[in-house]
């Protein structure tokens, strides 16, 4: 599974650009990755509701996630204003593996 994640902004002007392969990691934490994207519902989940911070409020972290498979293929974007919670922990995880890897 191709992962790509992009976030920025925030209260520390956070700048993160990175793209990851699933094979480059272990069984647990592919497996831990697939139940979060089934408990999120990622791939089922149509972008729809976001809404793109007002400009004069960069404390705000602005999120994307774009994940594809032989088969399925999604791409979404959030702030931390407007994220569902299961969304949330599918992204704080991947953040934390894309952390891992560079």
């Amino acid at each position: 599974m191709r992962i790509e994640f992009r976030a920025s902004g925030g209260f520390a002007g956070m700048n993160i650009d990175a793209v990851a392969e699933s094979e480059a990691f272990d069984a647990e934490l592919l497996e831990e990755l697939e139940t979060l994207i089934q408990t999120s519902a990622f791939f089922e989940t149509k972008q729809g509701f976001f809404h793109r911070p007002k400009s004069g409020t960069g404390e705000i972290a602005v999120y994307r996630l774009k994940l594809q498979d032989e088969k399925r293929k999604n791409s979404l974007s959030f702030s931390d204003m407007d994220m569902p919670p299961e969304m949330s922990k599918l992204f704080n995880f991947v953040l934390q593996l894309t952390n891992q890897s560079r």
